[in-house]
């Protein structure tokens, strides 16, 4: 098989006259893809990180799929997952059956493609190219509390890095809870508990998005965002990403700009494209250490403990009785995201 090279512009086509045309057509979901009480249950969970954005690259998380042929109209799409929708996707469709698109994914998890997917995966990383990158001045924090968001260690990190901050921390704090679970109190407690514990030494002020809009646009130039998503659990790309580097903020850790294909996405930022084997080489290694354990001793993605997933019904109307995942995978998921998460702090 012939590899693109992803330095090689003819890795998606994202311009010219049918690329527009596939985007138009992409962006009337309606026409193609009718929302339906799973999607608006999970979109709203993942609020504000699930708004939608304009993209070349056409952004959708994969539970919104309803099969796999319907991708076809489009040469590409590019998937807002986390681990544990991903890890879903690829129970749901263990081989791409039919399927003519190509799908983009996170970079740092490549690990979770099982081999039958393998020529239909592109990977996408975040760039920044502001020059302000190690603005340590003040800093926007967001935050959401949710199921499997994060952990002792995760908070540990993430004050830490409150530390390093020179200036004020500007923080957006959200509770996630699922509708149809909002009746229990035990997250809400968590939230507070852990939120105190966070800021009891930070000079901090806390706003909403219309307040942190306007007060950041004037203090940008020393201001840097992060957005606070450890393991990557529940999705891999956040509207407020793409928000705040619009406003000329850069994130607290940015990536350098490589080789691969660059698709601007605003002055400020943008998506670079890579082919499957061009994947930095250490983070290769690893990520077979964990493929070993996760497709050969758990047989992913359609082995014992993945084939009794419940059927995703889409015709239920009590949000209470909608799940798209069972609790029993996603504690598997959070497991695998966390060791992901530890092969990307070892691979910076």
């Amino acid at each position: 098989m012939t590899m693109i090279k992803s330095n090689q512009n003819s890795i998606l086509q994202c311009y010219g006259h049918n690329a527009n045309e596939e985007t138009a057509s992409f962006n009337k979901r309606v026409s193609w893809n009718n929302e339906d009480t799973l999607d608006e249950k999970y979109l709203e969970y993942l609020a504000p990180h699930s708004q939608r954005y304009f993209s070349r690259l056409r952004p959708i998380f994969s539970f919104e799929i309803k099969s796999l042929t319907s991708l076809n109209a489009f040469s590409h799409i590019l998937l807002r997952d986390g681990v544990v929708h991903l890890m879903r996707f690829f129970q749901r469709f263990p081989r791409p059956s039919g399927l003519m698109t190509k799908v983009i994914i996170e970079e740092s998890l490549h690990a979770l493609v099982p081999s039958a997917w393998k020529e239909h995966i592109l990977f996408y990383g975040l760039r920044n190219i502001s020059p302000n990158h190690n603005v340590k001045e003040n800093l926007f924090l967001q935050m959401s509390f949710a199921k499997y968001q994060n952990d002792i260690d995760s908070i540990t990190e993430l004050k830490k890095n409150l530390a390093k901050v020179e200036g004020k921390v500007f923080a957006q704090i959200g509770l996630n809870i699922l509708r149809g679970e909002d009746y229990l109190d035990y997250e809400r407690s968590y939230a507070f508990e852990q939120a105190h514990e966070i800021f009891k030494y930070c000079d901090v002020s806390f706003v909403n998005f219309k307040e942190a809009t306007g007060l950041l646009e004037d203090i940008k130039d020393t201001t840097a965002f992060l957005i606070d998503n450890p393991f990557q659990y529940w999705y891999s790309d956040s509207f407020y990403d793409h928000h705040f580097s619009n406003l000329g903020l850069t994130p607290f850790q940015n990536k350098e700009k490589g080789s691969g294909m660059y698709i601007a996405l605003g002055l400020h930022h943008g998506m670079e494209i890579q082919a499957f084997d061009d994947r930095d080489k250490q983070s290769g290694k690893l990520d077979r250490e964990l493929q070993k354990d996760l497709f050969d001793r758990l047989g992913y993605p359609d082995g014992s403990d993945f084939r009794n997933e419940p059927l995703v019904d889409r015709n239920v109307e009590d949000y209470f009785k909608v799940n798209y995942t069972s609790h029993n995978f996603e504690k598997l998921a959070f497991s695998i995201a966390k060791e992901i998460s530890k092969i990307r702090l070892r691979t910076k």
